[in-house]
């Protein structure tokens, strides 16, 4: 006897407990995107708790997370593009496509974390090359970008535009090469944040604090 049930298990695509997983997951994103909105009604600290004085919170955990979990792009990149590694070849579209979403939601949850998301432009309408976060900024968002065109032989090829594939891939090396430079940048500087937050350091670390080339950066946003 054929049941509703029977014929939903043979024309879908993902088992039970996949769909289960899915739904889990669709439930905690509607609840995300809920606590978002409350936080661009009511600002941050009516979702965070958070002051001036304490800016940041157990998220930027998350934040930092996906960052070296992206960094498999650029890795995998110089592996086989620069070492000439062709073993790993096939691996480099989906991890590139793993980076470039990765990149992509770090900017979008910077923008929620960010006081003022509607003036994100300042970072580029007013440069500070003083501020650690300038850096980090325009380097995550010059990345991003290399790596969009990265993926775009991919897509490109889909679509059958061979002019343009042969072009971007003529680059290969290049964005390769800029996107080690710019990773490898904004991620030495996510470290370099810490010395700046004397207070909250283990003694062993102040030393550093000594640097004069540390003490000339300011832990500030452009304005």
């Amino acid at each position: 006897m054929t049941t509703w049930r029977s014929v939903l298990r043979r024309n879908l695509a993902i088992s039970w407990g996949e769909a289960l997983v899915l739904l889990l997951l669709a439930a905690l994103a509607a609840l995300g995107l809920g606590v978002a909105v409350v936080r661009f009604m009511r600002g941050l600290g009516a979702t965070t708790g958070l002051s001036d004085a304490y800016p940041w919170g157990i998220w930027i955990s998350f934040d930092v997370f996906v960052v070296p979990f992206s960094a498999g792009a650029f890795t995998l990149a110089a592996v086989v593009y620069l070492l000439n590694d062709e073993r790993y070849h096939v691996l480099v579209p989906p991890v590139v496509l793993a980076g470039l979403l990765g990149y992509a939601m770090v900017c979008a949850v910077l923008l929620v974390d960010l006081g003022l998301p509607h003036r994100f432009y300042n970072i580029i309408a007013f440069l500070n090359p003083k501020s650690f976060m300038f850096e980090i900024s325009w380097c995550v968002m010059l990345y991003t970008i290399v790596l969009v065109l990265e993926f775009s032989p991919v897509v490109l090829e889909k679509l059958g535009w061979e002019g343009p594939h042969r072009l971007v891939r003529s680059f290969t090396i290049v964005f390769v090469s800029a996107g080690i430079i710019l990773s490898s940048l904004h991620q030495s500087s996510l470290g370099s944040m810490w010395l700046l937050l004397q207070a909250k350091l283990h003694a062993l670390c102040r030393d550093l604090l000594s640097n004069p080339v540390i003490e000339d950066y300011e832990l500030v946003l452009p304005r």
